[in-house]
C-alpha cells in the first residue's frame, strides 16, 4: 500500500543550492523547505548602554511585528536572571546547591553531548577548537528530567514555549546550556532544517567589549565575544 495519511510530506533530493555566490543564502544540510522568510537576526541590534536600567527599559524590535515571536523572546529574557542563577548552581556548581532535607551537596551537572565528535545539531564532524560543554533540557525531542530536577524554572519557562506552538518534540528540537570555554570557538556552519528559529540567551559574558579584533583582509573590526550570521556581527551582552 503507497497510500500516504494526508499530513504526510516526501523528502525528493533536489538540485544544489547555490551557496558559493557572493550573496549569502538559507543552506540547511538536510532539508530546505522554499518559502519561509530568512533573516539572518530576527531582532534588531541592540543599541542601548550596558547597564542594568537601559537593558529592562530597551524596547524589543522584533522583524515584521511577529507577535509569536516577540512574545517568545519576551518571555525568556523576563526570566534571564532565574535562568542564569540555576546555570551557575547546575552547571557552575555555584550558588544554592544544598538538597534541604539531607544537607547533600549536588554535584555540577556532566555534559550529556559529545559535542567532540559529534559537531553540533545532526553535524557529522567537530564544530569547534578548544573546549564547548552542552547541558541539555531537550536534546533530539527528548527531555532530560534530571536537567528538570536541578533546574525547575528554567524547565518550566521552556514547557511554556511549547504551549505557545513552539518546535517541540521532533528530532529537531534542542534546548540546552550551552558554555563556550576560554580561548575556544565554533566554526562557521549551518543548520540541519529551516523550520525553525534558534534563540540565544547569553548569561555569562567576558568582560571585554571594549576590545575589538582587527580583520586583516578590511579596515573593520569584531568583537572578541559575539556571533556572526551571513555578513552581519553582533557582540554577546547578558
Amino acid at each position: 500500500d503507497n497510500d500516504h495519511p494526508p499530513d504526510s510530506s516526501t523528502v525528493v533530493q533536489g538540485p544544489s543550492l547555490l551557496t558559493s555566490t557572493g550573496v549569502h543564502r538559507p543552506s540547511p544540510s538536510m532539508f530546505h523547505l522554499p518559502g519561509l522568510r530568512s533573516l539572518p537576526f530576527w531582532t534588531a541590534p541592540d543599541s542601548s548602554d550596558s547597564g542594568n536600567e537601559s537593558q529592562k527599559n530597551r524596547r524589543l524590535r522584533v522583524a515584521y511585528n511577529d507577535p509569536t515571536i516577540t512574545s517568545a523572546v519576551q518571555h525568556v529574557e523576563s526570566n534571564f536572571q532565574s535562568i542564569r542563577d540555576e546555570y551557575f548552581s547546575a552547571v557552575l556548581g555555584l550558588g544554592n546547591g544544598v538538597r534541604t532535607e539531607s544537607d547533600h551537596v549536588l554535584k555540577p551537572l556532566e555534559p550529556d553531548y559529545d559535542v567532540a565528535s559529534k559537531g553540533g545539531e545532526h553535524a557529522e564532524d567537530a564544530l569547534h577548537s578548544g573546549t564547548w560543554d552542552w547541558h541539555s533540557y531537550i536534546l533530539n525531542g527528548n527531555r532530560n528530567d534530571e536537567f528538570a530536577d536541578r533546574c525547575p524554572k528554567t524547565a518550566q519557562v521552556l514547557d511554556e514555549l511549547e504551549k505557545e506552538g513552539m518546535l517541540f518534540g521532533t528530532p529537531f528540537s534542542f534546548c540546552f546550556f550551552s558554555t563556550l570555554h576560554g580561548k575556544s570557538s565554533i566554526r562557521p556552519h549551518t543548520g540541519p532544517m529551516n523550520l525553525r528559529l534558534r534563540m540565544h540567551l547569553p548569561l555569562m559574558v567576558p568582560n571585554v567589549s571594549e576590545e575589538k579584533i582587527p580583520l586583516s583582509s578590511t579596515n573593520n573590526t569584531r568583537p572578541v565575544t559575539g556571533i556572526r550570521v551571513a555578513d552581519q556581527v553582533r557582540e554577546w551582552k547578558e
